[in-house]
């Protein structure tokens, strides 16, 4: 027996005093609606309501469980309220979990732009965080992220950003770097060991190795200690092309083969509320 659905039809019995007209706004036989109440009798050992051929009045019993349904027909009410909003509503927060390097990036100046002028009554936190965060442990809405996500995540795809080496004009006026053979005897400020790894494989070097290494696992001090001409890194052109631009970083062997990274929108399921697809739709506008 469905108890909480039987406590529900038995307050609708009690409040209108009639089971014709509650079967009727069901869909149920009075047959139906009577059985119910008597299982919910059985279920609690006890008489619910007295009836008469013209009247329907709860016991004592009865009168807690009317009670207690309508208590919880208004909680569902609210529930249904609440839900509805959350499709149609564009308020509220959207927590974004993101690489530390790109906090600073172009797109994401234009995204957190765009956002306020759309959609003022959105909160945006952003979460830096160059590991993989956890989207349903660590309570986060949306995570940016350079890889293809595993499991049961939703991806949206944004963008294509290339891997590139550089370094500040004045650290390359000291130590130039020509060809791939000037790599390996520069300074390397690293953070990752299979980006770097990775990148010095597709450039025919073998696994990462310098003469020099400056070890800094976050994304964003690299780029800081290179613009401050400590050496070189590797980051995505999407992460430093403002400074590309302004002429404070430098591209090393633009012409070199370093792979590229999609990026994507992580989510954690498909249907989203109205706020999150909000998000999500600025996002694939700004990168695009």
């Amino acid at each position: 027996m469905d108890t909480l659905k039987a406590m529900l039809i038995l307050g609708k019995v009690i409040d209108s005093g009639n089971m014709s007209s509650v079967g009727r706004e069901l869909g149920m036989s009075n047959s139906a609606v009577s059985q119910h109440i008597k299982q919910l009798e059985k279920h609690y050992s006890m008489k619910l309501i007295n009836r008469t051929t013209r009247h329907i009045s709860p016991t004592s019993a009865g009168q807690i469980l009317w009670q207690s349904a309508r208590e919880i027909s208004l909680i569902l009410t609210k529930t249904q309220q609440n839900l509805t909003a959350l499709k149609t509503e564009f308020s509220g927060v959207v927590t974004i979990s993101l690489p530390s390097a790109s906090i600073e990036s172009p797109s994401i100046k234009r995204f957190l732009l765009q956002m306020n002028e759309q959609y003022p009554q959105i909160d945006i936190h952003l979460l830096p965080d160059d590991n993989v965060a956890d989207l349903y442990k660590d309570n986060i809405d949306i995570a940016l992220r350079a890889t293809e996500p595993s499991g049961n995540l939703i991806a949206r795809f944004l963008t294509q950003w290339q891997l590139c080496i550089c370094a500040s004009p004045t650290y390359l006026a000291k130590n130039p770097v020509n060809h791939l053979g000037d790599l390996v005897q520069g300074t390397w400020i690293h953070f990752n060991n299979k980006i770097f790894d990775n990148a010095f494989a597709t450039m025919g070097l073998g696994k990462f190795s310098a003469n020099k290494v400056i070890h800094c696992p976050i994304i964003s001090s690299a780029k800081s200690l290179a613009l401050e001409g400590f050496g070189l890194t590797l980051q995505l052109y999407g992460d430093i092309e403002h400074y590309v631009e302004n002429g404070e970083l430098s591209v090393v062997l633009p012409n070199g083969s370093l792979p590229t990274y999609n990026i994507y929108a992580v989510t954690a399921h498909r249907n989203q509320s109205a706020k999150i697809n909000a998000v999500l739709s600025v996002l694939k506008q700004v990168f695009k």
